[in-house]
C-alpha cells in the first residue's frame, strides 16, 4: 500500500488501530452473520434483531446491539442460534439474571419479570456548574 521496498522500514507515530470506518465495518459483518442465522432487522431500529419461528412467525428471541455489546432474550431455538453466532464471534463476557448494561441496572426475577433502573447511574453524574455571569461574557 505504501510502495515500500523490502529493505525499507517505517516508524509508527501513533496507533494503527481505530480506523474511522471500523464501527461501520463491524456492523456490516454482524448484520450479515445475523441474517445468515435467520434474524430479521427491525424496520424501526437497525440495531434490533428478531428471530422468528419459521412456521408461526412468533418471536423466538430478540437481540439489541450497542457498538460491540449486545442484550438479548429468547427461547431454546434462539439460544442455539446465539451459540452459532458466538462460534464465529466469541463473546467476551456474558451476564445473566442481574447486571448493568450501558448504565442501566437490570434484574430478572424467578417469575421472568424484568426490572430496569438508572438510579445509580444518575446519582453518579456530576452536576454541571454554570457561572451566573456567563451570559454577560458572550
Amino acid at each position: 500500500m505504501m510502495n515500500l521496498s523490502p529493505h525499507e522500514i517505517c516508524k509508527l507515530e501513533k496507533g494503527a488501530y481505530g480506523l474511522v470506518d471500523a464501527p461501520f465495518m463491524w456492523y456490516q459483518a454482524i448484520l450479515e452473520e445475523l441474517q445468515k442465522l435467520e434474524f430479521e432487522q427491525s424496520p424501526f431500529d437497525p440495531c434490533l434483531f428478531v428471530l422468528r419461528d419459521p412456521k408461526t412467525g412468533a418471536p423466538d428471541g430478540i437481540l439489541g446491539l450497542h457498538v460491540d455489546d449486545g442484550l438479548c432474550a429468547g427461547n431454546e431455538r434462539f439460544q442455539k442460534k446465539l451459540a452459532l453466532l458466538e462460534k464465529k464471534y466469541p463473546f467476551g463476557t456474558k451476564r445473566i439474571g442481574q447486571f448493568t448494561f450501558t448504565g442501566i441496572d437490570m434484574q430478572q426475577t424467578p417469575n421472568s419479570t424484568i426490572h430496569l433502573s438508572q438510579s445509580k447511574y444518575i446519582r453518579a453524574i456530576e452536576p454541571i456548574k454554570i457561572n451566573p455571569e456567563r451570559p454577560k461574557t458572550t
